[in-house]
Formats: structure tokens, sequence, C-alpha cells
């Protein structure tokens, strides 16, 4: 299996499961649901993660190799089109109105911004390993930063 095949298959997973976290029935509201609404909070929490986000980026940087335009195109791209899908597909299935591109232009904006500083540091991994620990550590730390 290609390199990018593989990377752009395990993109879809937070990709498409954020967006169908939204999903909320008139049994989760009314309270006839509580294990499905658990579910669906639970697994939203971890799909909508920054970190898994962001460590696509990481990841892409890394196949893209150690030619360091190519790590910083990869994580721009990977990141930028996972949200433009992931809106998308939500405003597509219902569950998000015909503004989410405005209203969250701010994730947009700041994919130019994460995903070439994260593909970078993919890329670079190739000459200091070391790099990757970005990943743990902000799994590590996310949940501080973001007070959850």
């Amino acid at each position: 299996m290609s390199r990018y095949k593989t990377i752009t298959i395990v993109a879809a997973v937070p990709t498409f499961g954020c967006a169908l976290g939204h999903f909320t029935t008139t049994a989760m509201l009314s309270g006839e649901a509580n294990s499905l609404l658990f579910l669906r909070n639970t697994v939203g929490l971890v799909v909508g993660s920054g970190i898994l986000w962001a460590s696509m980026s990481v990841w892409a940087g890394r196949v893209a190799g150690p030619r360091l335009w190519r790590s910083i195109l990869a994580g721009t791209v990977i990141i930028f089109a996972m949200l433009a899908i992931h809106y998308a597909f939500g405003l597509l299935i219902g569950v998000f109105d015909d503004q989410i591109f405005s209203s969250n232009a701010l994730w947009m904006y700041g994919s130019f911004i994460s995903g070439p500083t994260f593909g970078l540091i993919g890329g670079l991994s190739h000459k200091f390993p070391w790099l990757l620990l970005i990943v743990p550590l902000g799994l590590i730390a996310e949940p501080f930063v973001i007070n959850s």
C-alpha cells in the first residue's frame, strides 16, 4: 500500500468520525438514550482531540521524507484537507449549518500555521528522532491546556 494511501485512510477516521459525533437524536435529548449519548461524547472527545489532528500533520511530514519543503507541504495539506472535508461532510449530512465555514474560519487559517510547523517536525524527525516525542507530550499536556 502506498504511504500516502495509508495516511489518507487513517486521516479519514477523525475527519468523518468527528462530524458523525455531532449527531443528536431526540432520545438523547430527552434522556432515554444515555448510553448512546455517553458513547457519542466519549468518541467525540477522542476523534476531536487536537493532538490527534496535529499528529496527522507530524505523520504526513514524516511520510513525505527528509526533504523539508515536502514535509511542510504535506503537513499543511493533510490538516487543511481534513478540516475542509470534515466541515463539508457535516454540512452534507445536516449536522452543521451553512455558516460552518465562516464560523470556523479561525481553524482553517490556523491550519496554515500548525500544518507547516508540525509537518516540519515530522520531516526533521528523520535527523532528530526525538522530535517525534511532541505527539505523546501533546497527548499528556492537552487535557491540562484545554482544562478538560
